[in-house]
C-alpha cells in the first residue's frame, strides 16, 4: 500500500489527479510546467502534493512546486510596485520528493506554480500531478497559458567577450 493510498483509506483524504503534457525540454532552459488557482478555504488545509513521471525518473530531481499567496497587494511599497519589479514576500518553494505536504491557510487564495529548469534535454511525455486533500469545497483551477513564455538570458558584460577597447597613449616630452 503507497503512502497515498494509506491517505486516502484510512486518513479519509480525496485525490484530484491530473495529467500535465509537455513538449521537448531543452538542457538548461526554463519550463513552466503547471499554473494553478486554488481558492480560499473557510479552514487550515494540509494538502499534499505528488508528480510522478514514468518516462524520465531523473527530472523530478530539478522540478520546483511554488506556493504563491495572493492578496491585492503582493508588492512591499509604492516605490517597488512603481519601479516595474514586483517580488512576492509570501512565496514559498518546494522541492519535489515523492510526497509534498503544503499547508494552507484558512480564507486565503493561493497560487500554485510547476517548474523546472533542466540539467538534459527532456523528450516530451507527460507528468502525472495529484493533489490530496480532505475538505471538500477544496478546488482548483487551472490557468491557461494564453501568452508565450519567452526565455532570456541574463546579460553578463564578459559572455560575449570584449566589444569595444580604448587605449590611450601618453608621451613623456
Amino acid at each position: 500500500m503507497s503512502f497515498a493510498d494509506f491517505l486516502c483509506v484510512y486518513e479519509g483524504y480525496q485525490v484530484k489527479g491530473q495529467q500535465i503534457e509537455y513538449p521537448i525540454i531543452e538542457k538548461n532552459r526554463y519550463h513552466l510546467f503547471y499554473k494553478g488557482v486554488i481558492n480560499p478555504l473557510s479552514q487550515r488545509e494540509m494538502v499534499v502534493c505528488r508528480l510522478k513521471n514514468n518516462q524520465d525518473l531523473v527530472m523530478l530531481k530539478y522540478i520546483r512546486i511554488k506556493l504563491i499567496e495572493l492578496t491585492d497587494k503582493n508588492y512591499k511599497s509604492d516605490e517597488e510596485f512603481k519601479s516595474g519589479v514586483v517580488t512576492f514576500p509570501l512565496e514559498k518553494t518546494y522541492y519535489v520528493t515523492k510526497s509534498v505536504p503544503i499547508e494552507l491557510e484558512a480564507g486565503k487564495k493561493y497560487l500554485i506554480v510547476i517548474e523546472g529548469r533542466m540539467s538534459e534535454t527532456i523528450n516530451e511525455g507527460t507528468l502525472e500531478f495529484d493533489l490530496l486533500y480532505k475538505t471538500p469545497e477544496f478546488a482548483v483551477e487551472t490557468v491557461d497559458q494564453v501568452e508565450p513564455l519567452e526565455y532570456m538570458d541574463k546579460y553578463a558584460p564578459t559572455k560575449y567577450g570584449i566589444l569595444f577597447r580604448e587605449r590611450l597613449f601618453v608621451t613623456s616630452i
